[in-house]
């Protein structure tokens, strides 16, 4: 994208980010109740968990939530962003599993890499010009 600041992201980007934060406004306080009244909360345990009381989980999944409704009625379609919102979905669900139970940090490596080839798959990359292209695909993970 070339100069132009916010011109540069366009309406539709612009619509839709506003659409989601508007929408995680209303989501995250559901979701946390949600959380509350099923247990599904980070309780402290006196070591690596210090928090003073127990801290509701599902915040990633509100967000998400109120990003994919936007995202699918004001964005075009493209490979880009069916990977983006794929790999998402892939890592919500993780940390949902993760949430509720427990997964081992290999378990959840793994999948976050498999998430990382979907993006690099349908085209998403960190780009820098004066850079090979294999070491562009280093640097997406």
């Amino acid at each position: 994208m070339m100069g132009g600041g916010w011109r540069a992201i366009g309406p539709a980007a612009g619509a839709a980010f506003a659409t989601s934060l508007l929408l995680a406004l209303y989501f995250t306080p559901i979701f946390r109740d949600s959380a509350r009244r099923f247990g599904i909360v980070d309780c402290p345990d006196g070591g690596l968990k210090t928090q003073k009381e127990a801290v509701p989980y599902l915040g990633g999944l509100a967000v998400f939530t109120a990003v994919l409704f936007p995202a699918s009625i004001f964005m075009q379609f493209s490979d880009e962003l069916m990977g983006l919102l794929l790999a998402s979905a892939i890592v919500v669900m993780l940390g949902l599993i993760d949430d509720i139970g427990r997964l081992s940090p290999r378990i959840k490596l793994v999948v976050q890499v498999v998430a990382v080839f979907l993006m690099i798959k349908s085209g998403i990359r960190i780009r820098i010009q004066f850079l090979p292209p294999l070491l562009s695909i280093a640097l997406t993970f």
